[in-house]
C-alpha cells in the first residue's frame, strides 16, 4: 500500500505474486496488479 504520509489517505497499492506463478510464466516475485489513485473522497451512503 501507498498510503500519503502527512493525511493517511490512500494514493495506490500493488498485488505481489510471492509463491507459484501456474500459467503465467512470470519470474516470483511479480507485481500482478497495480492501482493509483488520483482523488479519494468520501462519499455519501447509497439509499
Amino acid at each position: 500500500m501507498i498510503v500519503d504520509p502527512r493525511s493517511g489517505g490512500l494514493w495506490g497499492y500493488e498485488e505481489v505474486l510471492t509463491t507459484t506463478a501456474g500459467k503465467l510464466n512470470v519470474t516470483i516475485p511479480a507485481v500482478i496488479s497495480y492501482r493509483s489513485y488520483l482523488v479519494a473522497e468520501y462519499a455519501p451512503m447509497p439509499r
